[in-house]
């Protein structure tokens, strides 16, 4: 390598990060010619095969997909059959597995217990659009999936946005409702007001 390679003319080093701006520009040319997808959808792109996911291996849980309401629900399921239903909700972003820990016990306490994946969450229906991601659908969809089960009247249990619509269910349908059961729930109002309820709470430290 001559002088005038790694030095400018008046005897500065010469302009190295240019070169190592081209070196990182032909690795990322040839990762991106390795695949046509963007890195990252083969780690968030693709779900866990349902088949493998709670409660694969978990003695005396099963999981179904029932159509209802124009949608695909996969429903947990696990009790004795015939004894009283209880139907636990879970809470945003979250699935049936949530209630993992729950469902031994309860199920050992004699109830037969119905956990769905909500629409858009868990490996049911993922499409949800704008006017069905509100607590009066999901209240909705969950009535019409008990009657697709035949399922009458059952106690409810709710977790975080779930415990909101559990509150709403049993309030819309109270004859549906034997007990309800809410674990730290949301929804009493919209969220705008509970931003500013929040903001309006005195902070730590004041």
């Amino acid at each position: 390598t001559s002088p005038s390679d790694s030095a400018s003319s008046d005897g500065s080093p010469g302009d190295r990060s240019t070169s190592s701006s081209d070196d990182a520009g032909s690795v990322t040319q040839r990762v991106r010619s390795r695949t046509s997808q963007p890195w990252w959808r083969g780690v968030f792109g693709r779900r866990l095969d349902p088949a493998l996911a709670w409660p694969h291996g978990v003695a005396g849980v099963t999981a179904r997909f029932v159509e209802s309401g124009g949608r695909k629900w996969r429903v947990c399921t696990a009790g004795p059959h015939g004894a009283p239903p209880v139907l636990l909700v879970h809470g945003w972003g979250a699935s049936a597995y949530m209630y993992r820990a729950m469902v031994a016990p309860l199920a050992a306490a004699g109830y037969s217990l119905i956990i769905p994946d909500l629409p858009g969450h868990g490996w049911g229906d993922l499409t949800l659009d704008r006017q069905h991601a509100h607590v009066g659908a999901y209240v909705t969809a969950l009535r019409t999936l008990c009657d697709t089960l035949g399922v009458e009247r059952m106690a409810m249990v709710g977790q975080s946005m779930g415990g909101g619509i559990a509150l709403q269910f049993a309030l819309d349908h109270p004859g549906r409702v034997a007990a309800l059961a809410l674990i730290s729930p949301v929804g009493y109002t919209t969220p705008r007001a509970v931003t500013l309820a929040r903001a309006a709470m005195p902070r730590a430290g004041r």
